[in-house]
Order: C-alpha cells, then sequence, then structure tokens
C-alpha cells in the first residue's frame, strides 16, 4: 500500500494547489442519484465515499490539508424521475445547470468557473450501488485488460459524464465507467482539462486513474 499512499499524497497536494490558486470555496463533482429502491443502500454508499477522504490536518504537506476538507462539496441531486436514467437525461440536467453558470453564486465574484465540478458529473444507478457496496474495503482494481472475470466482480464503479455546450465530434466518448475509489479526491484531480482524454476507457471497459 505504500505505492498507493504515494500516488494519494500526490494527487492531494496537486488538488490542494489547484483549490488555492482558483481560490475556490466549493469543488466536488455533483452525483446523480438514478436508483431509488432502498434509501438504506444509498446512505452505505454515501457513508462509503465519506469514509474514503482522508481525516484533514491543518499541515498543508499532510494526506489532506483542511483547505481541501473545508471546501469539498457532496452535491447529490435526488429526484425519482431519475431513477433508471441513462446519459443522454443527464447530460441534459447536468448541462442546464452548468449553463446557468452556477459559479457566479457558488464561488467568490473574482473567480472563473474553470473546475472539474462544472465539466464533469457523476450518476449512479443500481448496478453502479451494487457495484459499490459489493466492493471489499480499500480494493485497488488491477490494469484494464489483466483482469479475471472474478477480479472484475469486485470493482466498485461509478459513470462519469463530460459535459460540452456543443459536442463533439464522437460525443460517445464523453462517457465513462470510472472505479469508486478515491471518487471525490483523485479522479477531481485525474480528470480536470486534458485529463479524461488520457483516462477515458471506452465502455464496458472501466477506467481506473
Amino acid at each position: 500500500m505504500e505505492d498507493d499512499n504515494i500516488s494519494r499524497f500526490n494527487s492531494n497536494w496537486r488538488l490542494y494547489q489547484e483549490i488555492k490558486k482558483s481560490g475556490h470555496s466549493k469543488w466536488g463533482f455533483t452525483i446523480y442519484r438514478c436508483t431509488y429502491a432502498s434509501d438504506e443502500d444509498w446512505e452505505k454508499m454515501m457513508d462509503k465515499m465519506k469514509a474514503g477522504v482522508e481525516e484533514p490536518s491543518d499541515n498543508p504537506l499532510s494526506h489532506f490539508p483542511r483547505l481541501l476538507s473545508n471546501t469539498l462539496t457532496y452535491t447529490v441531486v435526488e429526484d425519482s424521475a431519475l431513477e433508471g436514467a441513462g446519459r443522454e437525461e443527464i447530460f441534459k440536467r447536468f448541462g442546464a445547470w452548468v449553463d446557468s453558470e452556477p459559479w457566479k453564486i457558488e464561488q467568490p465574484s473574482e473567480c472563473a468557473g474553470t473546475s472539474a465540478r462544472y465539466d464533469i458529473c457523476i450518476w449512479i444507478d443500481e448496478a453502479s450501488l451494487k457495484s459499490i457496496l459489493n466492493e471489499p474495503e480499500n480494493y485497488i482494481a488491477p490494469e484494464p485488460g489483466t483482469w479475471t472475470k472474478e477480479e472484475e466482480d469486485l470493482v466498485g464503479w461509478v459513470y462519469a459524464l463530460r459535459y460540452y455546450k456543443k459536442p463533439l465530434p464522437g460525443a460517445e466518448r464523453e462517457w465513462m465507467r470510472i472505479t469508486f475509489f478515491d471518487l471525490m479526491t483523485r479522479w477531481y484531480i485525474l480528470l480536470r482539462t486534458d485529463g479524461w482524454h488520457h483516462e477515458y476507457r471506452q465502455h464496458p471497459d472501466i477506467a481506473v486513474g
């Protein structure tokens, strides 16, 4: 786990520098809830997500500086009409929110809207939820292409979608499945700007970061 700890420190440090430079007072993906079979299971998943974020420290050289903890926002969109919703509906909803320029309300007035928060969202359906709850604690997925069926069944994953106001050619490449592990921290820094294209894996593969 030493290499993983180093990787986690590096991504958290990069995230700390980005949040400090941007001056943003909120960061974190918007999450669309697309399954309503069990509120209890959903809360278990959210607890698991929050447990994956390290305890904050006042030392900026720590794994998780307090600046990150104080500004991390868990934005969950809950609407029973989203039951079983797919990428087209999520694209429509997230796009409408981004087009409203929410950073003008969420962030200090001098801050621009350049952030993974306003480019990428997450959606979780029943299959995704079950994969997360069934994933062993601190499970690290192998590299794609090397998995056995048993290993793939252990991976918790979510859907990630990248929004463009004017869809680009090959727009089907603007969504993918990514691992649940370190979702709100490491993936947030990995997917910003051109990182999406570097990490992209075509469905049904799962990007591991």
